[in-house]
């Protein structure tokens, strides 16, 4: 398990998952899982009303739980927040917001950050060999 500086910086990130009635009674199971899993967080219960795009007219409603990442680091999101919430809960998708970084489909969201870490030391490495 990484110690909590290793986990946390000052980024701002927002999972909002959601299920059909019955599948989720109330956030107060998430907040308990999310306190059993050492996540620091806060969570908004909601309620939403989702459409079937191809026939608007079908329609159902969905409880939901925005659950906002304290600092958590965006790479540690999906090995350390999502699966665990997806096994236990069995949610499809979830909906990420890492402020400033990325907005959409938690399942479509790639980390960048290692991909950055490795390509600024690339550069550091040819700009050396160059001089």
């Amino acid at each position: 398990m990484l110690k909590y500086m290793d986990k946390y910086n000052n980024t701002t990130s927002v999972l909002s998952v959601s299920a059909k009635r019955g599948k989720l009674n109330d956030c107060s199971e998430i907040v308990e899982f999310m306190k059993k899993i050492g996540i620091a967080s806060s969570i908004i219960e909601n309620n939403s009303v989702v459409c079937n795009p191809q026939a608007p007219w079908l329609c159902h409603f969905e409880k939901g739980c925005d659950i906002r990442l304290n600092g958590l680091k965006p790479e540690l999101i999906k090995p350390e927040v999502w699966e665990p919430l997806r096994g236990k809960f069995k949610f499809i998708c979830a909906y990420l917001n890492i402020h400033g970084q990325y907005k959409g489909c938690i399942l479509d969201y790639k980390d960048t950050c290692k991909l950055q870490e490795n390509l600024n030391r690339y550069n550091n490495v040819y700009a050396n060999k160059k001089r």
